[in-house]
C-alpha cells in the first residue's frame, strides 16, 4: 500500500502544472485543495490565506481564490442583472393592483471567516447567480407591499429597502454572503406580457405628469432668472447713465472754465477801457475848466492857431457878432477870394457909373 501511495505522489509530482510559490492579491483570500485521499489529508483545506500571503502549492494542490471585496448585481438597464441583452426590470405589482417595474442595485461581499464554507458548499462561480435569484424573489416579495404612491414617496420607499435588506441577509449570511446594500435607482409602472412587449401607458401617463410639475417647478427659477438678468440690466444701463452724467458735469466743469476765462479776460478789456474813457474824461474836463477860465481865450485862439498850421490855411476870416461876446472863424480858399473881390470891384464901379449918370 505504501508503495502505491509512493508511485501515485511521483506522478502527480511529475504531471504537476501549477505547482510553486503563489501570491493573494489585495482583498483576495485563497482555499487550498488537495486532490488526494481523505485518509492522506484530501478535499478542502480548513487553512485560508489572507490576502498578501505568499503560499507554495505542490502539484496535487490547487488554491482557490475567493474576492473578498464589494461587489454589485442590478437591475433596471442594460448589462445589469440576469439577463444582459436587454434592460431587465424587476416586475412587481403595487398593493393597489399597478404593475411596477423596479431598477435595484444589491452591493454585497463574501464573508471572509466563511470563504472555505463558501468554496465548499456554495461555489466560487455560484455566488452571483444565488444573490441575483434571492434578491430578486425578495424584493418583489416585500416591494408589493406599497401602494402605488408609496413607490413615490422616498421615507416610505426607504422604510421597505430596508426590509429587503434584512430579508436577504437572514437567507445568505448562513451561506457566508453578506449584503451591504440594497440601493434603489428608478421604477417604472409597467406590465411585460408574455411575448416580452411593455405596457407602460400609465407610466406616459405619469412622466407627462412629471414633466408638468418639473415645468411648474421651473417657473419660478426661470422668472427669477429674468428678473435678475432684467436687474442686471438696469443696473448696466444705470451705471452708463452715471457715466454719462460723470461725463457731462466733466464738460460742463470744463464750458464753466473757459466761460469765467473768458468773462475775465473781457472784464479786463473792459476795465482798461473804462479806465481809458475816465482818464479822457477827467482830461477833457480839465481842459473845460482851462477853457472856463482866465486865459481861455488865449488858449482858444492857440488851439485855433495849431489847428490851422496843421491844415495849411491860405486865409482867414474873423467875425464876431452884435453883442461882441460870439466868435466866429471861417476858411476861405483864396481861388473863391479872388472871384468874390472881382465880382465886389465891378459892383463898386457900376455904383459909381450909376451916380455919375444921375448927376448928369
Amino acid at each position: 500500500m505504501k508503495n502505491i501511495m509512493l508511485i501515485f505522489a511521483m506522478a502527480l509530482l511529475l504531471t504537476g502544472c501549477n505547482s510553486g510559490f503563489q501570491k493573494m492579491e489585495a482583498g483576495e483570500y485563497g482555499v487550498r485543495f488537495r486532490a488526494l485521499p481523505a485518509m492522506l489529508g484530501g478535499g478542502i483545506s480548513k487553512n485560508v490565506i489572507a490576502p498578501g500571503e505568499m503560499e507554495f502549492i505542490y502539484p496535487w494542490e490547487t488554491i482557490y481564490r475567493v474576492d473578498t471585496t464589494v461587489q454589485s448585481i442590478g437591475w433596471g438597464g442594460m448589462n445589469q442583472g440576469e439577463n444582459k441583452s436587454q434592460a431587465d426590470y424587476i416586475h412587481t405589482r403595487a398593493k393597489d393592483g399597478n404593475e411596477v417595474g423596479l431598477a435595484i442595485n444589491t452591493q454585497f461581499h463574501i464573508d471572509p471567516k466563511m470563504v472555505s464554507h463558501v468554496v465548499q458548499y456554495v461555489g466560487i462561480d455560484k455566488v452571483k447567480p444565488l444573490v441575483a435569484a434571492v434578491a430578486r424573489a425578495d424584493v418583489r416579495t416585500h416591494m408589493n407591499a406599497l401602494y402605488t404612491s408609496g413607490f413615490i414617496n422616498p421615507n416610505e420607499r426607504s422604510e421597505v429597502l430596508k426590509a429587503v435588506k434584512h430579508a436577504i441577509n437572514h437567507r445568505l449570511s448562513r451561506e457566508g454572503i453578506i449584503i451591504d446594500e440594497v440601493i434603489y435607482v428608478d421604477h417604472r409602472f409597467e406590465r411585460k406580457l408574455a411575448d416580452g412587449q411593455i405596457v407602460d401607458k400609465y407610466q406616459q401617463i405619469i412622466d407627462n405628469t412629471q414633466a408638468k410639475r418639473q415645468e411648474v417647478l421651473r417657473e419660478p427659477k426661470q422668472r427669477e432668472a429674468q428678473i435678475k438678468d432684467k436687474e442686471k440690466a438696469f443696473f448696466d444701463a444705470q451705471a452708463n447713465v452715471n457715466k454719462l452724467l460723470e461725463e457731462a458735469k466733466g464738460y460742463e466743469a470744463q464750458a464753466s472754465m473757459r466761460g469765467e476765462n473768458y468773462l475775465k479776460e473781457k472784464q479786463n478789456v473792459a476795465d482798461q477801457i473804462l479806465a481809458t474813457g475816465l482818464a479822457e474824461v477827467e482830461g477833457l474836463k480839465k481842459q473845460v475848466a482851462a477853457l472856463s477860465g482866465e486865459g481861455g481865450k488865449a488858449l482858444l485862439r492857440l488851439s485855433i492857431a495849431r489847428e490851422l498850421a496843421q491844415n495849411d490855411a491860405k486865409f482867414v476870416m474873423l467875425n464876431t457878432g452884435d453883442k461882441g461876446n460870439a466868435f466866429d472863424v471861417n476858411r476861405v480858399d483864396s481861388n473863391e477870394l479872388i472871384r468874390q473881390m472881382g465880382l465886389a470891384t465891378m459892383a463898386q464901379e457900376a455904383v459909381k457909373t450909376e451916380k455919375e449918370n444921375e448927376k448928369k
